[in-house]
């Protein structure tokens, strides 16, 4: 939500986070625009009719907007607030929808609003050299899914460990040292954050997305070896390998990924205004 704030405010829209919102989270800052409202320019702002975007996690419309967009970031039902409830189709009345992978979702008729979140100042393969071994990315809430043989034994990646600013650059220094790292969560930035950082993925087959989703996704299983066989192996190992500017096939493939961003966003901005 806050890369969408940083957005929309990025081409001149005016956009804000809600009150309480914490700048200090540092995962979502990296040098964002993060304007954030306090209780009574919020309720200002929506009496004359501005638009609340929720998440899927956010079930009705607590704030009482006129005019609601939610913004499905995951299939309804896999993610639950912090009081174990979520959003559900119909719930709100005339509200827009939109869905962050329109290929994950295809049962939600509504169109796409993909945004990569990636801060590329940190991620980048430029300067690695010397990477050796792997590391374990696991969502244990999340996955469902069996937990391949041995993947205890890599060193683990701890998400919120890395969830300041300053972390960040640490998190993309690490993965530069590794060749690959095992990821244990059905959908996550971090397998191409480890991608242009030239350390590839290997995402185990799955009950929540099948192959062909996945590669119908904006980023596609670029750098990402689908299971662990030799061949899916040599392949994202290949797509991750930098040429001598820093540049791999996920570097290029995140370049294309922005390009369609930018047009969804501005289809965005002119649906959620008419």
């Amino acid at each position: 939500m806050a890369h969408l704030c940083h957005a929309l405010n990025d081409i001149g829209q005016h956009a804000a986070m809600p009150p309480g919102y914490n700048l200090d989270t540092g995962y979502d800052r990296g040098g964002l625009n993060l304007p954030v409202l306090s209780t009574e320019k919020m309720r200002y702002w929506l009496e004359r009719g501005a638009v609340a975007v929720y998440p899927e996690i956010q079930p009705g419309n607590p704030w009482r907007a006129k005019r609601v967009v939610r913004w499905v970031l995951a299939p309804p039902g896999t993610q639950r607030n912090s009081e174990g409830t979520y959003w559900q189709p119909g719930q709100v009345e005339g509200e827009q929808v939109y869905v962050f992978h329109k290929a994950k979702m295809p049962e939600l008729d509504a169109p796409e609003l993909y945004l990569p979140a990636i801060e590329r100042q940190w991620f980048h393969a430029r300067g690695r050299g010397g990477a050796a071994g792997g590391c374990l990315y696991y969502q244990e809430r999340k996955w469902v899914d069996p937990v391949p043989q041995g993947a205890h034994l890599l060193p683990l990646i701890g998400r919120h460990r890395f969830s300041r600013a300053h972390h960040r650059a640490e998190l993309a220094a690490y993965l530069r040292s590794k060749t690959y790292m095992l990821c244990l969560d059905y959908d996550t930035f971090l397998m191409s954050e480890a991608g242009l950082c030239g350390c590839y993925a290997i995402l185990p087959p799955n009950s929540m997305f099948s192959r062909e989703q996945y590669e119908a996704s904006q980023l596609g299983l670029v750098g990402v070896a689908f299971g662990n066989e030799p061949d899916e192996i040599e392949r994202a190992m290949g797509e991750v390998e930098p040429d001598e500017n820093g540049e791999n096939a996920v570097s290029r493939r995140y370049d294309e990924a922005e390009a369609v961003s930018r047009d969804e966003i501005a289809r965005f901005v002119e649906e959620t205004s008419a």
